[in-house]
């Protein structure tokens, strides 16, 4: 595009720009503050053609600065748009996170018991202790092999029901699981 092009209300980029030019000597001579030409940037080079189009023409400019306006609209939408979905999959995310249970193996105690989960759950059992353990729940045919410390075992929990389990090497470690069907039963 030609720098010198000629606007709607006759004046060239290079007038506009000597006028500002003018107006700063001006402004310096009054020590009032200096009034300077927005720096471009080599992206916004049709954005601002664009708006100075819109100041120099009074009939076409109202258009274009409608046009202008409803496009940064809609970019400052979509990227609304996008922060809600992106916030929507981190909190989803955590809510899976949240879904799983732990389960401390301690001092020869299970905590917490009773642990409520919803359906879907995946509990995880550590082993805290320094000896090994080994979780026994005989009403779903699930055996861990012996956990050593900080081992863990875990089990996804796709039936609803109360489900006991005990310590396979310490029978007298008992625990319980209530699985509901919806939401979590903490």
């Amino acid at each position: 595009m030609n720098p010198n092009y000629q606007t709607q209300g006759g004046l060239s980029n290079r007038s506009l720009e000597s006028l500002v030019n003018d107006a700063n000597t001006w402004a310096t001579a009054v020590s009032g503050p200096s009034l300077r030409a927005p720096a471009r940037r080599p992206t916004d080079s049709h954005a601002e053609a664009a708006i100075h189009h819109a100041a120099a023409s009074p009939a076409g400019g109202i258009l274009r600065s409608e046009h202008d306006l409803a496009t940064r609209r809609h970019a400052l939408l979509y990227r609304g748009v996008g922060s809600v979905i992106l916030t929507a999959l981190a909190l989803a995310g955590r809510r899976a996170m949240a879904a799983d249970a732990v389960i401390a193996i301690d001092n020869f105690t299970f905590s917490p018991t009773p642990l409520g989960v919803a359906r879907g759950t995946t509990v995880s059992w550590t082993n805290r202790d320094d000896i090994p353990h080994a979780i026994y729940c005989p009403a779903l045919g699930l055996r861990s092999q012996p956990l050593e410390t900080n081992d863990t075992f875990r089990h996804r929990f796709d039936r609803t029901g109360t489900f006991d389990y005990i310590c396979s090497i310490h029978p007298n470690m008992r625990g319980r699981i209530v699985v509901s069907g919806i939401g979590n039963a903490s």
